[in-house]
């Protein structure tokens, strides 16, 4: 073999390697998929074409339907009646009408409602500001449209809806009815009530605002706390009948408070701190028990603080505190003026609820000739009584002191 000769190297070999081919059935696999995705395209234009459609058509249904306050309608008329059904007025419903409107792709229902008033100056303002706090619960507005000597006409809205038109007639206010509620005179022989306000004493604000109120009521001033003279003093001098409002010994595991009498005292103890107690309520003519689920459910302890009690002029309220309360059975023993308190009317102290029970006292006092209710001297029941009272005497019950009402049923 001479030199010349082609002989492949491996240098050779690398250099001139052919590139690898495409195989046969990826090529055609490719080829396939490329007519697949050709025949489909035209169909899936189609399909999002038709959707596009059929969302535009949905929006269009949707945009066409009318806004339904129908519900919202109903819950408000539901809170207007329960509101005035609940109410310590008189007001008796006279007329209903109801209509269907439609307008500006709102559908709701437009509620007439007519009542009669009571001819008492300030219902109109408690009426008024009672539905404008119910509605405003569910986001209804209340307006006045007018109000005059024959009445007044109000305005509900809801989602820019009238919903309700609310009238109120009542007759001419004579110059006995423009006075002042307070000044108004139930009957001598309506059946009566006495409504106690307890725990005076923290500051004398609560019985100024107590005295401005010009209702007959009986308040309880705590004893040994820094406004407790000062709190008894406005009140007596408003002509507000004064009690001390003794502390007792509860069941909750508390620190015992000024005052206050304890299980195991001797009866000198109990004389000595009924005493002081006394000392810082100038004017007391009585005594109701502040607390007390404890003590008032034992009768040795009763039958000491009632024979000390007897030794004075002052009479006894049972506040009932707990349901086993033998207080007033043993005070009634000992020959003492004494009554029990029918309900608390501020448990839960909102408008409403207050306004529930000075109803359920009102039918007690129906039933049994006269009744007693407890309050507290919060601001909230302040204002409660400030607009609720009026009515009670409107309807001829006879608000008095709780000294009064025990010289007939004690």
């Amino acid at each position: 073999m001479n030199g010349d000769q082609d002989v492949p190297t491996e240098a050779t070999e690398a250099n001139e390697a052919p590139q690898t081919p495409v195989q046969p059935e990826q090529d055609d696999a490719q080829r396939t998929t490329g007519v697949r995705l050709a025949q489909f395209a035209p169909a899936a234009v189609l399909v999002l074409a038709l959707c596009a459609i059929g969302i535009g058509l949905m929006g269009k249904f949707i945009s066409s339907r009318p806004l339904d306050l129908r519900e919202n309608v109903a819950q408000i008329d539901s809170l207007i009646r329960t509101r005035l059904e609940q109410s310590v007025w008189a007001i008796e419903s006279t007329d209903l009408t109801q209509e269907e409107m439609a307008q500006a792709g709102v559908v709701w229902l437009h509620i007439s409602r007519q009542y009669e008033l009571p001819p008492v100056a300030e219902v109109r303002t408690a009426v008024t500001s009672a539905l404008r706090r119910e509605v405003g619960r569910v986001g209804a507005e209340l307006r006045v449209v007018n109000d005059d000597q024959e009445g007044m006409l109000l305005s509900v809205t809801f989602a820019g809806a009238e919903t309700h038109t609310l009238r109120f007639s009542t007759g001419t206010l004579s110059d006995d009815e423009k006075a002042p509620v307070a000044a108004v005179e139930a009957p001598q022989d309506g059946p009566a009530i006495a409504i106690i306000v307890d725990d005076l004493g923290y500051g004398d604000e609560a019985a100024k605002r107590l005295s401005s109120l010009g209702v007959p009521l009986t308040v309880s001033v705590l004893p040994k706390l820094g406004a407790s003279r000062k709190s008894a003093e406005i009140a007596r001098e408003a002509g507000l009948e004064v009690m001390l409002h003794l502390p007792m010994a509860t069941d909750a595991d508390e620190p015992p408070e000024p005052g206050e009498i304890h299980v195991g005292m001797s009866r000198d103890a109990v004389a000595r701190v009924f005493e002081e107690n006394l000392a810082t309520v100038p004017g007391a003519v009585g005594v109701n028990n502040h607390k007390g689920s404890k003590l008032t459910t034992l009768e040795t302890e009763m039958s000491t603080f009632m024979s000390i009690l007897g030794e004075s002029s002052l009479y006894f309220v049972d506040s009932m505190t707990t349901s086993e309360s033998v207080a007033l059975d043993v005070a009634r023993e000992f020959g003492l003026k004494a009554i029990g308190n029918d309900i608390f009317l501020d448990n839960e102290r909102d408008m409403v609820n207050i306004e529930v029970r000075l109803n359920e006292l009102m039918r007690t006092a129906e039933r049994r000739g006269y009744a007693v209710g407890i309050c507290h001297a919060k601001t909230a029941t302040v204002d409660a009584l400030r607009e609720l009272l009026p009515a009670i005497q409107a309807r001829g019950f006879r608000l008095v002191p709780v000294s009064e009402l025990l010289a007939k049923h004690g």
